[in-house]
């Protein structure tokens, strides 16, 4: 202490050579100090002499007198107003100087159970401390303050991957859509003969609610967004794959029961189909999901959806393998139905996607048990 000219310290009558003054703001006028303290409590399961007696000293310890007699010997500065006030105090104390104090307290409440206010102060003076002695830029430091708390989410209007990504998704949709005219064309009919006109539309539906479930990937994290995208990825598939289902079976080698039934219940079959997705949507519904908030070091921290608990995680990995099960259905039809002249094409095309498909869910389901520290990955 000997040899500084400033210094920022907490108040302590041992500096009486120095002049204490107010910190410098970037206004004139505008200044600040932390103020802290603590939180005193009587347990209830203590005598209640003893709580009598410990009230009667917590009572001289808050009381003016008390603080009165503090201040005049420079150990505290008081948080009464009044006592600066006080004649005898101002005599002794620049009463002005304490009262142009502009207390800030400690932002303990902007921390959660996640970054506790001790670990978020040192991570923040080390930031700081970067660009007084280290080689960090005033826009790196900044920008890392800023990371320690804020949250990151892909956006269309403010990240350039929400942009590039909204622009594939967009022509992707165009090209789909365009090239569903193509089954109206006498000159490709041959081609499409495996499924019927409503039966394309049921699947371009299917389409529909996939590239709404990339829609709401974008944005905020919020807990209905978390409840709708298993939803929609189970429907929007499952849409997407009656269709082809049915006439798989329609078209089996063997004339067996089933497939005579439902070539002559399309209808029924379809809403059989459609109420057993309603039952699986309830039960993706009752799926307990939370948003997470994910602290990432030097780094992006970002939200994300977990799985609550054992239960739910078992009822949601159960669903994916019934899903995935399936597919391997639809693969195992297409191994019997593979020299099928009829369908031909068709066959080729249907096995192509749906080994596409299956790996994709096998690689969705092992993702669910792997965290990925980085919000734009983890889309």
């Amino acid at each position: 202490m000997e040899n500084l000219y400033l210094q920022k310290i907490w108040i302590n009558n041992k500096y009486t050579k120095y002049k204490l003054s107010s910190l410098p703001g970037l206004k004139k006028g505008v200044s600040g100090s932390t103020v802290g303290g603590y939180n005193i409590g009587i347990s209830k399961y203590s005598k209640e002499c003893k709580r009598n007696a410990t009230l009667q000293v917590l009572s001289y310890i808050t009381s003016k007198e008390s603080h009165k007699k503090y201040v005049l010997k420079g150990y505290i500065f008081s948080s009464i107003p009044s006592i600066y006030d006080d004649e005898e105090v101002c005599s002794s104390v620049d009463c002005e100087f304490y009262i142009s104090f502009q207390p800030i307290s400690r932002p303990v409440n902007i921390i959660n159970e996640k970054i506790i206010y001790d670990n978020y102060s040192s991570k923040f003076r080390n930031t700081i401390y970067k660009y007084l002695y280290g080689n960090n830029s005033i826009d790196e430091v900044l920008q890392e303050l800023v990371d320690i708390l804020k949250f990151y989410n892909v956006s269309i209007n403010s990240s350039y991957v929400g942009k590039i990504t909204i622009i594939i998704l967009t022509v992707v949709f165009i090209f789909i859509m365009s090239s569903s005219m193509i089954i109206n064309f006498k000159k490709y009919k041959q081609y499409f003969t495996l499924l019927s006109y409503d039966f394309w539309i049921i699947f371009f539906i299917g389409i529909l609610i996939l590239f709404v479930l990339c829609g709401i990937e974008f944005g905020e994290v919020q807990i209905i967004k978390c409840k709708m995208k298993p939803i929609l990825l189970f429907i929007g598939n499952m849409f997407c794959l009656f269709p082809f289902i049915y006439e798989l079976l329609i078209y089996f080698p063997e004339e067996i029961e089933i497939s005579v039934w439902l070539d002559k219940h399309r209808f029924i079959t379809f809403l059989i189909y459609f109420f057993i997705n309603v039952i699986v949507t309830i039960s993706l519904l009752l799926v307990p999901l939370r948003v997470e908030e994910l602290f990432i070091d030097n780094g992006k921290n970002f939200k994300y959806c977990k799985i609550d608990n054992t239960m739910g995680l078992t009822l949601n990995t159960t669903l994916y393998a019934l899903y995935i099960i399936n597919l391997l259905v639809i693969v195992f039809i297409i191994f019997l139905e593979w020299n099928i002249q009829e369908t031909f094409i068709e066959i080729k095309l249907i096995a192509f996607t749906t080994y596409t498909i299956v790996l994709v869910f096998i690689i969705l389901a092992v993702l669910n048990f792997v965290l990925i520290k980085n919000y734009i990955y983890n889309l």
